[in-house]
This record gives C-alpha cells, sequence and structure tokens, in this order.
C-alpha cells in the first residue's frame, strides 16, 4: 500500500507506526525505496497518546529513521496528516517543513 501511494503520486506519506513508531522489516525497506525516490515518509503512532522514537531495529524506529523518515514527536496520526497537507499546500520543502513538525510535535 506504500509503495502504491507514493507511485500514485503521493508528495508525502504518514505512516503509523506501532507503539513508539515501529513497523515491519518489509515496511522499513519500502519506506527507504519511497524516501530514495523523492518522497517524504512521516511517522505518527497508532497509538491514542505517546511520542514517537526511534529506538529499534529490525523493522522499528531506527530502521525507519536510518532510511531517513521524519519522526513527528507526539502529533496523532490525524493531526500529522493535515499539518503536512497544510506546509505541503503553502508550498514547503521537507527541509523547511522539519522546524515546523518539530515545533508542532514536540
Amino acid at each position: 500500500m506504500i509503495r502504491l501511494a507514493a507511485a500514485s503520486g503521493s508528495r508525502a506519506i504518514v505512516l503509523e507506526g506501532f507503539g513508539r513508531g515501529n513497523a515491519t522489516p518489509a515496511v522499513a525497506v519500502a519506506v527507504a525505496d519511497i524516501i530514495a525516490d523523492g518522497v517524504p515518509v512521516f511517522v505518527a503512532s497508532r497509538c491514542g497518546e505517546g511520542r514517537v522514537s526511534p529506538i529499534y531495529g529490525n523493522g522499528g524506529g531506527k530502521d525507519l529513521e536510518k532510511a531517513g523518515a521524519v519522526f513527528a514527536g507526539d502529533l496523532t496520526g490525524p493531526k500529522l496528516r493535515i499539518l503536512v497537507s497544510v506546509l505541503l499546500g503553502m508550498g514547503m520543502t521537507l527541509e523547511e517543513m522539519h522546524p515546523e513538525l518539530v515545533a508542532l510535535g514536540g
């Protein structure tokens, strides 16, 4: 699904990871490929509250971070999707978005 979304012209992907922002090894590989193709990936948690943090390997947040994914602190997935949409709509680049995400996501 992630690859399909990127191939369909998505300008960014918001990934809701497990716990503190973890995925599976297959998802981590797909994220690395998508980022290499120029589509930024932002990570939030599927949990109702709590911040994401790149801690674990084997498909976990550490692998997503190595691939270049941006962790959104304590922003929930829906909030992150809205924020990324607004920032993209303003014409911001990933480099310009990063400080905004840090400021708003903690």
